[in-house]
Parts: C-alpha cells; structure tokens; sequence
C-alpha cells in the first residue's frame, strides 16, 4: 500500500494474485485503503495469464 500512496498522480500500480483466497484480501485492503483508483488488481485464472502477457 505504501507504493501506491506514493505513486504520482495518474500512475497505477497493477498487481496480479493467483490463489483465489488471497486475492479477496487483497481486494479487501486495497478497498480499506482507499487506493482503489491507484491499484489494479487481476486474478488470473492460471499460470498461462501471465506466461502470456510474458511475466
């Protein structure tokens, strides 16, 4: 969270979760947080997201 707030306005920082647990957290804090308009958070449904997107 600190490298949003910290972010320069119009910036976003993306941010990618496969365990599906874990992604609900981190949608709950990134929501707590009030960071919703800096942060975009993906759940991909498998390892071929990112295996296409080259991460």
């Amino acid at each position: 969270m600190r490298i949003a707030r910290l972010l320069p306005p119009g910036a976003r920082l993306i941010t990618l979760e496969f365990n599906p647990a874990y992604a609900a957290v981190a949608r709950q804090v990134i929501a707590w947080a009030g960071l919703e308009h800096k942060v975009a958070h993906h759940s991909p449904p498998s390892h071929r997201h990112a295996a296409q997107r080259g991460l």
